[in-house]
């Protein structure tokens, strides 16, 4: 019997030390509200707002981020930004983030930069949002790559504007980022927050 309870108390704090690996990830709410803080950005529980800034309806100046850890939250803010039409496929969310900067730089230039994360409730929904997200890139030229990550990159100069996106999966989480600039380094956030999870940049796709 007490060979048995110490098994059982091994095997217990074996499960929390691997949860608390698990927790540990490089793709984390912590580091979207790390990277927001330092970037300026204003913490927000407005969907509304968060509608209106989704489809670009706000004015310039804009820097706002909402994370939760709460699923029910956290579905409507998969919901607002990628499933307004049904359109998407309608996955279990359990935490999802969301960044906005929409900026005059200092040419007077608009720059507009978004940021999304989404953890779902496994590994193979949280891939299948991510491929589809990929063959929506349709012929464009991307970069492509796997390691303890997978990641797809889209960075090109059309007519006076640099246009950059990176989409990014590892276990169950889903990193969404792009930006709408004049100059290869204008995406100050993407910057950052690429640099703070140890990802490759769009800009890696040069």
């Amino acid at each position: 019997m007490n060979l048995l309870k110490k098994t059982a108390t091994g095997i217990l704090v074996l499960a929390l030390v691997l949860g608390a690996c698990a927790c540990s990830k490089r793709m984390s709410l912590d580091k979207i509200s790390k990277v927001a803080e330092e970037c300026g950005l204003e913490e927000t529980g407005d969907e509304e707002r968060l509608q209106k800034d989704v489809g670009a309806a706000q004015d310039y100046n804009e820097m706002v981020y909402y994370c939760s850890d709460k699923p029910k939250k956290a579905q409507k803010i998969y919901d607002i930004v990628f499933n307004r039409s049904n359109t998407y496929p309608a996955a279990e969310v359990t935490t999802a983030a969301f960044m906005y900067s929409n900026v005059i730089n200092s040419n007077g230039d608009a720059v507009r930069e978004n940021a999304y994360l989404f953890t779902f409730k496994s590994n193979k929904k949280a891939n299948e949002f991510y491929e589809m997200l990929v063959r929506q890139m349709g012929v464009l030229q991307v970069v492509q790559g796997k390691d303890k990550y997978s990641y797809t990159l889209y960075l090109d100069h059309v007519d006076k504007y640099v246009i950059e996106q990176g989409m990014y999966v590892e276990g169950n989480t889903v990193i969404v980022v792009s930006g709408i600039g004049y100059n290869y380094n204008d995406f100050s956030m993407i910057d950052r927050l690429c640099k703070e999870m140890d990802i490759l940049s769009p800009e890696s796709a040069k």
